[in-house]
């Protein structure tokens, strides 16, 4: 073989290498989009409601509703449980004002990002006026609240 041919069989397998690697990363981001970690349901992008299951430090189960950025947390508190063969309630959490503009719509307004599997926070964000809050947990209490994120 000579020496051209070697040059041009080695292009051929570096490429053949290369579209092998794409086609794997490819099909491994169409899978799940999602960061590692974080898990929510497959809502059309206009639902109302949506499910997100955080790991990050504070762990919980969320439905936020996603005109008017409320958020229930998944809870076995016996006092919002009505029925004795109910385990879990939805239960509404704490949302501290933000100075930012923050107002409800009848369209898609808010939305949840939890970090992936070692991430360490949740954050609540008004998308049209950029209103941010965190989730976090008071030490020794049960409850969860947003704490707002203020602009320097």
């Amino acid at each position: 073989m000579t020496h051209g041919g070697e040059s041009m069989k080695r292009i051929l397998t570096f490429l053949s290498f290369l579209v092998v690697v794409f086609a794997y990363a490819e099909s491994s981001q169409a899978q799940d989009p999602r960061p590692i970690g974080v898990s929510s349901t497959s809502a059309p992008v206009q639902s109302r409601y949506e499910i997100i299951v955080t790991t990050s430090r504070v762990r919980a189960v969320l439905k936020l509703d996603k005109y008017t950025g409320e958020v229930f947390e998944l809870a076995r508190n016996k006092t919002l449980v009505k029925n004795k063969d109910e385990e879990h309630a939805w239960q509404r959490t704490k949302r501290l004002p933000n100075a930012d503009k923050d107002e409800a719509t009848n369209e898609v307004n808010y939305q949840i990002y939890a970090s992936g599997e070692y991430g360490i926070y949740t954050y609540l964000i008004n998308t049209g006026t950029g209103a941010t809050w965190i989730l976090a947990k008071e030490a020794g209490k049960e409850e969860l609240y947003w704490y707002p994120l203020k602009h320097q």
